[in-house]
């Protein structure tokens, strides 16, 4: 009967020993990358033939999607029942793990960072403007007036702030963890899944042609939605342009 504890506290020893030497798991970080949404079908008369787009619950996304297609050679006009082909745009962004955003569309995102942009002088420089990629200012610098996006940018991140009720408890979510003490898998704390999708739907008069668009995701502690946003709204601009090409 004595021999009993002596077998389970050794036991409990060589539990113990083994769960301690147990390898540190290694959380891998997932670049930006880009994904296809749907299936790019755009007839190659598109450029040719007049086009209505708009981007869904956005007037300053649609003024410069506009802007977009006719620098690049689109003839586009001012209301849909003018066009042969309508081009519908809509987006939404989300974030799950440190920094949790359930889905939230775009266009009222561009409109907030419009309008904050017009408020104030752009020229000095705020913390959330330095979150802002050089990668994502040159892809986007060709489609649209570099200086709008540039500057629009930083204006993205405090808009999603102010569109989930975050933006008083922001800087917390970068730099603290409210969660308190992690036991179990802990590299992913510092890790977000980030992801913007943005999708367009073709139609020649009442008949739908297509439907693309492309996601941008990541995995990583940096919080990216401008980049990442960026990423989807142009790869589904130039599924059009490289459609129209064909």
């Amino acid at each position: 009967m004595r021999r009993i504890p002596f077998i389970c506290v050794t036991l409990s020893v060589m539990i113990f020993s083994a769960c301690t030497t147990l390898p540190e798991r290694i959380v891998k970080e997932e670049p930006a990358y880009l994904m296809l949404v749907g299936v790019d079908k755009i007839p190659a008369e598109i450029k040719g033939a007049p086009v209505y787009v708009s981007f869904e619950n956005s007037t300053s996304m649609t003024r410069y999607l506009t802007e977009a297609f006719s620098k690049g050679g689109f003839q586009i006009v001012e209301n849909s029942d003018q066009a042969r082909y309508v081009i519908l745009v809509s987006g939404h962004f989300q974030s799950k793990g440190k920094i949790n955003i359930p889905p939230i569309e775009l266009g009222p995102i561009f409109d907030w960072a419009d309008a904050a942009l017009e408020a104030r002088d752009y020229r000095t420089a705020t913390t959330g403007e330095t979150l802002i990629t050089i990668g994502a200012s040159v892809q986007t610098a060709e489609m649209f007036n570099a200086g709008y996006l540039n500057n629009m940018g930083g204006n993205i991140l405090g808009a999603i702030a102010q569109a989930t009720g975050i933006s008083g408890r922001f800087n917390q979510m970068l730099v603290g963890d409210p969660r308190g003490v992690c036991l179990q898998d802990c590299a992913d704390r510092d890790f977000s899944r980030q992801k913007a999708r943005v999708e367009a739907y073709l139609f020649e008069g009442d008949v739908q042609l297509s439907r693309f668009g492309r996601a941008a995701e990541a995995y990583q502690p940096a919080f990216i939605p401008q980049e990442l946003i960026y990423m989807a709204l142009e790869g589904t601009v130039n599924a059009v342009f490289e459609g129209a090409r064909q």
